[in-house]
């Protein structure tokens, strides 16, 4: 940021790995916090449907989901496989890996509500996937 300043593309894109390397080390909040503040940051200086954008919400999605905020996270990676669907169609690998993400989300919800594990396939992967829509 010192360098080439808060808005330039590349900072945007390192706070991006920032978080979620603070993802990936267990520091689930401030995860959430950095990639928040990025998401707002992208949005604002490329648009909400960037790619960059999109990514960022992916990430925070993560984020939510490895703090146990379920319920942001199944959102968030609702809107990134709608966008995602929309801009580069139904079957490109990035609106099918959001799929998946969104169904291991909705399982962990599934089990945290229960509170047993489901290893296996013991809950509906179909029922969390939804329709294939292509």
């Amino acid at each position: 940021e010192r360098v080439l300043g808060p808005e330039h593309a590349s900072t945007l894109t390192f706070r991006n790995a920032l978080g979620s390397s603070y993802t990936h080390a267990g520091r689930h909040a401030e995860a959430v916090g950095a990639l928040e503040r990025n998401l707002a940051d992208s949005e604002r200086l490329l648009g909400a449907e960037s790619k960059r954008a999109l990514t960022c919400r992916s990430a925070l999605a993560v984020a939510c989901d490895s703090d146990g905020q379920f319920s942001k996270s199944i959102d968030l990676f609702t809107k990134v496989i709608a966008d995602r669907a929309r801009l580069q169609g139904s079957g490109h690998p990035m609106t099918e890996y959001a799929r998946n993400q969104l169904a291991h989300v909705r399982a962990r919800q599934a089990q945290a509500g229960d509170g047993r594990s489901q290893p296996g396939g013991q809950w509906s992967w179909r029922r969390a996937l939804g329709p294939r829509t292509h």
